[in-house]
C-alpha cells in the first residue's frame, strides 16, 4: 500500500528519508505557512470528520483547526489567516493561524472549490452545474464578492500572481488567465 492509500502526509528533509504522519483518509488541499513552520491540509470525510488539520513541517502530532465543516476541500494560508471552501454548504471560511473561531468570507457560492490569496484578496473557482462555473474574489478582510469570469467549465485550481489570477477548467480541458485580476 503507498502513502496515498494510507492518507500519509510526508516530510522529505535533505537526506530524503521520509518520516510519514498518519492523517485520516481523504486529506484533499493542502498549504505551508509562509515562515514553513506548519503544514495544513482540509480532509474531507463525509457525515464523519470534515475539518481542517494543521502538524508542525518537522512531523508531529496532526491537530484539528476547524471541524465541523461541510466538504472542505481548497486551502491557503498567509502570515496571519488560514483560508478554505466548503464545497457543499457553499462558503468560503477563514480563521487566524493563532486559533480561534472560523469566520465566513463569502456564502452562496456554487460548490466552491480551488482557493488562493494575495495581499487584498480571497479567490475561488465555483464548480458551478452545466458549464455555470465562475471565479470569485472578495477582500480578504470580508465584503463584496465580484465575478471574475462565468460560464466556466468545471473550474478547480487556482492561482495568483501580482497582475493575473489564473485557473484551470477541468471539464475544459484549458488553463485560464486574466489580467488584470
Amino acid at each position: 500500500m503507498d502513502d496515498v492509500d494510507r492518507g500519509d502526509v510526508s516530510h522529505f528533509p535533505q537526506s530524503n528519508r521520509k518520516r510519514p504522519v498518519s492523517v485520516p483518509n481523504f486529506p484533499y488541499g493542502i498549504a505551508v505557512d509562509p515562515t514553513a513552520q506548519n503544514v495544513y491540509w482540509t480532509v474531507n470525510v463525509p457525515n464523519s470528520q470534515e475539518t481542517v488539520m494543521k502538524v508542525p513541517r518537522a512531523g508531529g502530532t496532526p491537530t484539528s483547526i476547524a471541524s465541523g465543516q461541510n466538504s472542505p476541500a481548497g486551502i491557503a494560508v498567509d502570515a496571519n489567516n488560514i483560508y478554505w471552501t466548503n464545497n457543499l454548504d457553499g462558503t468560503v471560511m477563514k480563521v487566524p493561524i493563532a486559533g480561534g473561531t472560523p469566520t465566513i468570507i463569502a456564502s452562496g457560492q456554487s460548490f466552491p472549490f480551488g482557493i488562493a490569496i494575495d495581499d487584498t484578496y480571497v479567490y475561488w473557482t465555483n464548480n458551478g452545474t452545466n458549464a455555470g462555473g465562475t471565479v470569485m474574489k472578495a477582500p480578504i478582510a470580508g465584503g463584496s464578492v465580484t465575478t471574475l469570469a462565468s460560464g466556466q467549465n468545471f473550474p478547480l485550481g487556482i492561482a495568483v500572481d501580482g497582475t493575473s489570477v489564473y485557473w484551470t477548467n477541468n471539464l475544459g480541458g484549458t488553463v485560464m488567465k486574466r489580467t488584470p485580476k
